[in-house]
């Protein structure tokens, strides 16, 4: 995987005399190994689509493309890379913001965040719902945590950053001030964290925010947003186009695709350009954390080392994804075992399920 460097700021509260109330300190500092093999978790349940629903075609051509213009790599530093700055200004645009949406997940899974927990676009929330706020700032997604719900900021940019520590600098502090009155109109804890990306062709520093804990909603409000994240499914793996396949495995159908992306490098005027496939599957029917235990079998994930590659694999409730060397065959059972499970074995290892 590739990484990102992270400096976390957290914010004081009156309880600490010598720092006034409501200022940032860096706290901490280290490094996120970004997954893109979670990207298009973030495409299909995360972005506002104000033409249509995403669908299996659009999910992996946003991520592809994508993929395209990012040295994602496993060992070197996530950045851009060389032709992806050439783009026009509209183009940049869209790389910079997708990829600050991108790798903010990772900041997801410092909460306690798994692909079989929730992930929901906060301004598609139900009219009514105990997080929904018709007006005025807003997180771009929330995430279902075991202690909560949590809702994340991300911005993307282009650009190396400020020099030095101080944060946040000008232009962060009308999102964090937005952030915090969208936390106090539902509980009087922050629940809340922002992840602004600064990405360049030498590599990505990212400002983590963090001033607080999850909040708790009720087990109905719960189900409401897994209502919604359900009907996103079923758009996401009913796509009409001959590009789709579909097959049974997991014991449903799941509909899936998949297109060639490269993994670039550029290092001391060598550069290299390895093909790979990115493959997504989708289903409509939610996969239950035991259900995924009880696919995989007790002798194939307990007591399992991970493995190389498995790190370019996904699973969650309503989808999986890999990156692999050679396209994948997509029938059923040679699916299954190709993608599907090494990626539950990765889960079973990497998060702690319940």
């Amino acid at each position: 995987m590739a990484h990102a460097a992270i400096k976390n700021y957290s914010c004081t509260t009156s309880q600490n005399p010598q720092i006034p109330t409501g200022a940032w300190f860096l706290s901490s500092q280290t490094t996120w190994q970004i997954q893109p093999a979670l990207w298009p978790f973030i495409s299909a349940f995360c972005v506002t689509r104000p033409h249509g629903p995403a669908n299996l075609i659009t999910v992996l051509s946003e991520c592809a493309l994508l993929m395209e213009y990012t040295n994602w790599h496993g060992g070197y530093p996530l950045s851009w890379a060389p032709s992806a700055m050439s783009c026009p200004a509209h183009m940049s645009r869209f790389l910079t913001e997708s990829l600050g949406l991108c790798i903010s997940i990772e900041s997801a899974a410092s909460y306690g965040w798994t692909p079989f927990h929730a992930l929901w676009d906060a301004d598609r929330l139900p009219r009514g719902f105990p997080l929904y706020a018709g007006s005025g700032s807003r997180p771009d997604f929330l995430i279902q945590t075991p202690s909560g719900w949590h809702g994340i900021e991300a911005r993307g940019r282009g650009e190396r950053g400020p020099i030095g520590n101080p944060r946040p600098i000008t232009r962060q502090l009308p999102k964090l001030t937005g952030l915090e009155s969208w936390s106090k109109r539902f509980t009087p804890n922050p629940s809340w964290s922002m992840a602004w990306s600064w990405v360049t062709q030498a590599g990505t520093n990212v400002d983590h925010f963090d001033p607080g804990d999850p909040f708790l909603i009720a087990p109905t409000d719960e189900q409401a947003i897994w209502d919604r994240m359900q009907e996103a499914a079923d758009d996401l793996c009913s796509t009409e186009d001959p590009r789709v396949h579909r097959t049974h495995a997991l014991g449903r159908e799941v509909s899936v695709s998949t297109r060639p992306v490269s993994a670039n490098r550029e290092l001391g005027g060598q550069g290299w350009r390895d093909e790979m496939h990115l493959t997504v599957v989708a289903w409509s029917r939610r996969l239950e954390a035991r259900e995924l235990m009880d696919l995989a079998g007790d002798s194939e994930s307990s007591g399992s080392a991970p493995q190389r590659g498995w790190d370019r694999t996904a699973v969650g409730a309503f989808m999986a994804t890999a990156i692999t060397p050679q396209p994948p065959k997509l029938e059923g059972e040679d699916l299954v075992q190709s993608i599907l499970k090494p990626a539950i074995r990765r889960s079973l290892n990497h998060y702690d399920l319940g």
